[in-house]
């Protein structure tokens, strides 16, 4: 998880750990991402396999989108997607995003699919009732500024 930390240190945001409170069970990873060359902000997201298809990455995500466009001023924000993965192109597209046939690839073989701007989303709301948190999870002695330990 070092290049998770040090997106964070560098860029200022970065992925949280999706964790279930009730079970104390973590299911993967949601955030914003963007790697040194990479051309835009993305929303990105990470299931555990045995987490997949129960609603963890589309609130992570979405809770995501909520806190860069409201908290820091993002006006928009794509996701890099794996053309055969579709079950994260068909959540982008829950997301409200779509496929940006215009915009910047990371190596010209991802689906760039672009998130609706912070004004088109003023009402929405996604939620399923799942009682979870997105948080940083890392040793309290290490502690970058920013992050919470739960």
């Amino acid at each position: 998880y070092a290049a998770e930390i040090g997106h964070w240190q560098v860029r200022g945001f970065g992925m949280w750990m999706i964790h279930d409170k009730a079970s104390n069970e973590t299911y993967g990873m949601a955030g914003g991402w963007q790697p040194a060359g990479w051309p835009e902000r993305e929303i990105a997201w990470i299931i555990w396999p045995d987490a997949a298809g129960k609603g963890y990455a589309l609130e992570a995500a979405h809770a995501a989108r909520r806190h860069f466009y409201s908290e820091l001023g993002w006006e928009t924000a794509v996701s890099y997607i794996d053309p055969k993965n579709l079950d994260s192109i068909r959540l982008a597209e829950r997301l409200g995003a779509a496929k940006d046939h215009g915009a910047a690839t990371i190596d010209g073989n991802d689906a760039v699919y672009r998130h609706p701007a912070p004004d088109a989303l003023k009402d929405s709301q996604i939620s399923h009732g799942i009682e979870m948190e997105i948080s940083h999870y890392a040793d309290p002695l290490f502690k970058p500024e920013g992050w919470a330990i739960d």
